[in-house]
């Protein structure tokens, strides 16, 4: 295992190239965050969470003000692809009743509350410039991990291509949580790499550590909740002592519930329920289940699983517990009567999760192939290819994967060692592939497999110059 950095391999030996990326990825980022006039896909998502910051704002508490909301649409619709300007319009949620929800968690709606307090205006102007430069250090963080498992070039190249990734940029600038899953995984990395030292592994530094971070990773995004478990199962097996194992699981597990008990205690005094985090996994596996065909009538839309709920209390919230449950017994109802379309239907996730597209594409590579066929002409010299920019993004989005899948083979000697960078793949595929995956859920590890594509591309290059290695597989 590698513990300790030689001084030929250190990251500041090569300061003046990293410097470089960085800075290349702030000017690009923060010049996008500039000239991009506040365009966004997800206009959706942005007004939801800016509405609970404006509630937390104004002293509602974390509630939807649905008669304040209705006001706020009619006397000021929203653009089409641009977040909503809370900042120009009065505050009428005071006057108006609220509704207490525990559909998302509380984590990002606080941060963005608290930049609205703190600049003295309700812009998402603050929220997206922390994250545009915690996106840029993360490409430093990146490089530094990327230096210490693997070797110079890996993490140089590696970085270079995340200072540049388009899906991060883009969710950077998005004012929703999903950016968040990346920071708090780069940030559970670089715990792991520090908590590797000469003489083995110091899981109780990583434990409590670990512990803090998922705790408020938690708060923002609920899929950190989890993650314990499979923490200790993996750091267990990797360093044979199950006891370390055990010590990893509660320890982090105990310091998640910690964090968010003021959150699970409120959410039992309002809604009589054990919600630790939030109330989303029967409606989202009802809806996750319209994705595909199905025997069940389930379609993958929010109004549409709303029309069900209320089908059998049609006095049901929208996002409240209730509805929720709703839902999810409907969801495992179906489970029940079609186990083998549901695992199937999980097993048809996977690729969603290792080969995400991430940029709207105006032309399918399923239609490119079949006229290729009719024209009996190679792929890549249809000319349509060339009328879409996003279709290039992805196929090198997919060139990643692959080369990403190729290095984990190559490198799965050193698993012990590289145990996180195998463990979080698994973990989205365990958590997402029974209930629904879009692209932006799976953005948070994308830098793994990017990490792994480089190792892989540089091992393929080394390779092919040395005549005399007689196998692919770098030593440990």
């Amino acid at each position: 295992m590698r513990m300790k950095e030689s001084s030929k391999n250190s990251p500041w030996n090569n300061k003046k190239i990293i410097v470089l990326i960085v800075l290349c990825s702030a000017f690009f980022q923060l010049t996008f965050l500039v000239f991009s006039k506040n365009t966004t896909p997800l206009t959706g998502l942005t007004f939801a969470e800016g509405l609970l910051a404006w509630n937390l704002t104004a002293g509602n508490g974390f509630s939807i003000n649905r008669l304040g909301c209705e006001e706020i649409m009619r006397k000021y619709p929203p653009t089409p692809m641009q977040n909503f300007d809370f900042s120009k319009c009065p505050d009428p949620l005071k006057k108006n009743p609220d509704t207490y929800t525990a559909h998302n968690t509380p984590g990002y709606p606080m941060l963005i509350s608290a930049t609205w307090f703190i600049f003295g205006e309700n812009k998402y102007i603050y929220i997206q410039t922390l994250q545009v430069l915690l996106n840029v250090l993360a490409v430093f963080a990146v490089y530094l991990v990327a230096n210490y498992f693997f070797d110079i070039k890996t993490a140089i190249l590696g970085s270079a291509i995340l200072g540049l990734y388009l899906p991060l940029l883009l969710s950077a600038y998005t004012p929703v949580r999903d950016i968040w899953i990346y920071f708090g995984i780069v940030l559970l990395f670089i715990i792991y790499q520090r908590s590797l030292t000469a003489l083995g592994f110091n899981y109780k530094k990583f434990t409590l550590s670990a512990g803090i971070l998922l705790g408020i990773m938690s708060l923002i995004q609920p899929i950190f909740f989890y993650l314990p478990a499979f923490l200790g199962v993996a750091l267990g097996s990797a360093f044979k002592s199950w006891k370390q194992g055990v010590v990893i699981f509660l320890g982090t597990m105990m310091s998640i519930l910690i964090i968010l008990s003021p959150w699970t205690i409120r959410n039992y005094v309002l809604f009589h329920r054990f919600i630790p985090t939030q109330t989303r996994i029967g409606a989202g596996l009802w809806e996750g289940m319209g994705a595909f065909e199905n025997p069940i009538g389930a379609i993958l839309s929010d109004n549409a699983a709303f029309e069900e709920a209320k089908k059998e209390n049609p006095n049901v919230q929208y996002g409240s517990p209730e509805y929720d449950e709703i839902l999810g017994r409907k969801a495992i109802a179906a489970i029940k009567k079609y186990p083998l379309w549901f695992i199937s239907a999980a097993i048809r996730r996977i690729p969603k999760v290792l080969f995400p597209l991430y940029i709207p594409q105006k032309i399918s590579v399923k239609k490119i192939i079949q006229e290729s066929k009719a024209e009996k002409k190679l792929f890549f010299l249809q000319p349509i290819l060339f009328t879409d920019p996003a279709l290039w993004f992805n196929l090198f989005d997919i060139f990643l994967s692959l080369f990403g899948l190729i290095g984990m083979w190559i490198y799965h000697h050193r698993w012990r060692t590289l145990v996180l960078f195998y463990l979080i793949p698994a973990y989205f595929i365990a958590i997402l592939a029974p209930l629904h995956v879009e692209p932006r859920y799976v953005l948070g590890i994308r830098f793994i497999f990017i990490i792994f594509a480089c190792g892989s591309l540089i091992t393929l290059l080394n390779f092919k110059k040395n005549r005399t290695q007689r196998s692919i597989i770098p030593p440990s």
